[in-house]
């Protein structure tokens, strides 16, 4: 197998740099250098900017500004067309990022058409989409960069990139044709995006570095102990109820006691693990079993038809709780 340049250039400044210059190719004066690379160039334009935009595009010039008041890429294009490129490999971004980099695009070029751009090469979860998508950007997934970017193209850089995209993808998905008992940290994230879809779930997250995640299907309040939570999760590979304090004035012993006799009596059909070690956030109730299998892999359907009901048992049996 040959050496691929992305395995090492693994920052978000590499993936700039890469974009770039992919972008730089879409210059008419380089189509007869290499056509195939002008072409591609343009197919990922032809999909940044809406159709009327870049319908027959003829690119005459292109100007391209990096870290320019710390945002990652500005594109301006017949010095008429100016696209910003919020890029992501690992990292998540905040509404005040957002907003405040399409503030200073629209101060510096006044007199352009103006597109903002949520570029990143991984999973992208709902919550960070309606984000992304409430900020007036458009996103571009890992998904989507997959299925943009050509194969045919000759271009050893641009060859490399397809090939560290495809296995990055390859990795989230490969969880359909493994055991669950061999999933690997990716798996379990391509698994659990792929159960986002249609769940109505809380909210998911992950930690930057680590392994650490939490996938939550339901969260509620819970009156009687102060400022404390409970919550129904995929939570580091494990299915749970997990109990939440927030204040210092509440007895998490006391709480935990009161969650798991409250919710137990209510999952005696479930093959379950009671917990007994308190902290700011608590396993009370852990759930066995909760992956449906046929011929040793995961049927999706059917794990998410059993998850949706333990969801529905903790959410009408919430007001028993407090």
């Amino acid at each position: 197998m040959n050496p691929n340049f992305f395995k090492y250039a693994t920052n978000e400044l590499s993936q700039d740099a890469f974009f770039c210059w992919l972008i730089e190719w879409s210059l008419v004066d380089n189509k007869s250098i290499n056509p195939t690379l002008h072409n591609a160039s343009l197919k990922f334009l032809n999909y940044v900017i809406p159709k009327e935009f870049s319908y027959n595009l003829i690119v005459n010039s292109c100007s391209i500004q990096m870290q320019k008041k710390n945002m990652d890429f500005i594109i301006i294009l017949n010095s008429s067309i100016v696209i910003h490129f919020e890029d992501k490999i690992k990292s998540n971004t905040s509404t005040n990022q957002l907003s405040k980099y399409k503030e200073t695009v629209a101060t510096l070029f006044q007199n352009h058409r103006l597109f903002h751009i949520y570029l990143k090469t991984d999973l992208v979860w709902p919550n960070e989409e309606r984000l992304v998508l409430e900020n007036g950007y458009k996103l571009i997934d890992l998904i989507a960069i997959e299925r943009i970017l050509e194969s045919d193209v000759s271009s050893d850089i641009y060859q490399n990139y397809v090939s560290n995209i495809k296995q990055r993808l390859n990795e989230y998905q490969a969880y359909r044709i493994i055991s669950p008992k061999n999933w690997r940290y990716n798996q379990w994230l391509g698994f659990i995006y792929d159960l986002s879809k249609n769940t109505n779930y809380h909210n998911f997250d992950k930690h930057y570095v680590g392994e650490a995640f939490w996938f939550v299907f339901s969260w509620h309040k819970i009156n009687n102990f102060g400022n404390s939570y409970v919550s129904f999760e995929i939570v580091n590979k494990k299915c749970a109820i997990k109990a939440h304090v927030f204040d210092n004035n509440t007895n998490k012993a006391a709480f935990l006691k009161y969650v798991k006799e409250k919710l137990f009596p209510y999952y005696k059909d479930y093959k379950t693990k009671l917990y007994k070690k308190t902290a700011k956030s608590m396993l009370v109730i852990e759930f066995f079993d909760f992956l449906v299998l046929e011929n040793d892999l995961i049927d999706l359907e059917k794990t998410k038809e059993k998850l949706i009901d333990i969801r529905d048992i903790f959410d009408k049996t919430i007001n028993y709780v407090g």
